[in-house]
């Protein structure tokens, strides 16, 4: 599942217009932190790597994007117990995966 539709619907009810707000600051605080991790992840300090991904998922957390929180959780584990492990492949899959789920997002908020 990308999305969990009644948990973005929980918010948009609460937020209203608002929600277009939220959705634009975890997309732009999303794919900063995923440059940042790059670079990180090519100074070899994985443990803020790990630190950046627990961000990402929690904000995807919030906003019902289960399967982006998945993967960054993952990856995070995985930093945590080894820095320096090489993740160029599931780091890739993370940028898939927020590509689809940002487009999935603005589908179902209609701002597609």
């Amino acid at each position: 599942m990308l999305i969990d539709v009644k948990q973005l619907q929980s918010i948009r009810d609460v937020l209203g217009d608002d929600t277009h707000c939220l959705l634009r600051g975890f997309e732009d605080n999303a794919r900063a932190q995923l440059a940042r991790i790059r670079g990180l992840m090519a100074d070899r300090d994985g443990r803020a790597a790990a630190e950046l991904l627990h961000r990402i998922k929690g904000s995807g957390s919030y906003l019902g994007t289960v399967q982006l929180v998945e993967l960054c959780s993952g990856l995070s584990v995985r930093l945590r117990a080894d820095p320096d492990a090489a993740v160029a492949a599931e780091l890739a899959e993370i940028e898939h995966c927020l590509q689809a789920t940002l487009r999935a997002l603005h589908q179902l908020l209609g701002t597609a």
